[in-house]
């Protein structure tokens, strides 16, 4: 939990007494600004928001909590300005590297919005494992354990490869009951890892699968693996924060839903140093908070389609 994010984000439900309005203003969706003021309860021990159908109303520890934060935020605040920090200072070169499993298409639709709230940041996006560990880069995004004795490491969420099929392909033939039927007959799209195709992997409560099937096609890069899928290819295996948009779309369903891929830890990785501090935070957090609304749109389609 990033306490100071939540703390201002319930102020602002405080002061304008309403979740909607609050994330209208902090250009969030109400489900993320719902989040925020929750994990700051959990935190606490302690409610401070009574909710209603028409209103938000501060509780005695909240009334006592909000003035606290006015305080501490009217600090900080006045700190950054005597540092010359504002947010009308934060510009120049942002470089983010997006490792090759994860995509891209989840950021770029978004990073405009970053754009707007900043426009005098120039943002390069570098696509690749190797990206990550260069020295130029401001922000990195690592899948597994981020570890570095400069590095400044933040786990936002745990993905799970996920397999998926375009609808056109699923009424072609029969989807697969069980992952050693992708050996027979079905055309699966591998991700390369290393110049190889990576094997898939499943796993039902303490059941494991591995299975290596002849793949039709094989790319380096998830953006093509998902839009071969999505043209009705085969069947591929990606992390499911890649796949989250063409899913929302209806591009494509899941496919051996019990079955479930191996967890990968994302992190966000960044130097170790006060340089560019308040750019790369913002960055940092929008990411973060990317991520997460796709996690959570996610887990809202599996509700709905278990219900």
């Amino acid at each position: 939990m990033d306490q100071l994010r939540c703390m201002r984000t319930f102020v602002r439900v405080a002061e304008l007494g309403s979740f909607t309005r609050a994330a209208e203003a902090l250009r969030l969706s109400r489900a993320v600004v719902s989040t925020q003021v929750m994990e700051l309860e959990q935190h606490l021990g302690c409610q401070l928001m009574q909710r209603t159908t028409r209103k938000v109303a501060l509780t005695v520890d909240g009334s006592h909590y909000l003035a606290q934060c006015r305080r501490l935020l009217a600090d900080i605040e006045a700190t950054d300005e005597a540092m010359g920090v504002s947010p009308a200072g934060v510009h120049g070169r942002l470089r983010i590297g997006v490792p090759a499993a994860l995509g891209r298409s989840w950021l770029t639709g978004a990073l405009p919005e970053f754009g707007i709230r900043y426009p005098a940041l120039q943002i390069e996006l570098l696509l690749g494992d190797d990206q990550n560990a260069a020295a130029e880069l401001d922000l990195g995004i690592r899948l597994g354990a981020g570890r570095g004795m400069s590095l400044l490491v933040r786990r936002v969420l745990t993905t799970r490869w996920l397999t998926v099929a375009s609808p056109a392909y699923l009424r072609s033939r029969a989807p697969p009951a069980e992952p050693q039927q992708l050996l027979e007959g079905h055309r699966v799209i591998g991700y390369l890892e290393g110049g190889a195709p990576r094997a898939l992997t499943f796993q039902h409560g303490a059941q494991r699968r591995r299975v290596n099937p002849p793949f039709a096609l094989a790319f380096d890069s998830v953006d093509a693996q998902i839009e071969a899928a999505v043209r009705g290819a085969g069947i591929a295996q990606v992390l499911d924060v890649a796949a989250a948009p063409s899913l929302a779309r209806g591009e494509l369903e899941p496919v051996l839903s019990h079955w479930s891929g191996a967890p990968v830890p994302v992190s966000t990785v960044r130097r170790d140093s006060l340089r560019d501090t308040l750019k790369v935070q913002a960055l940092a957090d929008f990411v973060g908070e990317l991520l997460l609304e796709q996690r959570r749109q996610l887990e809202a389609r599996s509700t709905r389609d278990q219900g």
